[in-house]
């Protein structure tokens, strides 16, 4: 459930989801990002995921998350061509973070 109130159901569980992605995509929200960078499953599947997915994004606080596996906008390189970004606010938090 989001923060407003909408409901968010996974159609597929970390353990079924194919190993190559078109997009990793991180949702913000202070209460979920907080759980997810918390959540060791979580962050095992981003990190696995990520390092092959051909654009890995994410919105507004999505951002902490990814950084918390060294995916996110931390100035935006990930050590290739690949480019992340993230709104001022969340950026200036992974630098005081890292």
């Amino acid at each position: 459930m989001t923060e407003v109130g909408l409901p968010v159901m996974p159609s597929t569980a970390f353990a079924d989801c194919p190993t190559s992605l078109d997009v990793l995509f991180v949702p913000g929200g202070l209460d979920g990002s907080a759980m997810m960078i918390e959540d060791q499953e979580v962050i095992e599947f981003l990190a696995d995921r990520g390092k092959t997915a051909r654009d890995v994004t994410s919105d507004c606080t999505g951002a902490l998350v990814l950084g918390a596996e060294g995916l996110g906008p931390v100035p935006g390189d990930f050590g290739g061509a690949r480019k992340g970004r993230a709104n001022r606010g969340e950026i200036q938090k992974l630098k005081l973070a890292t």
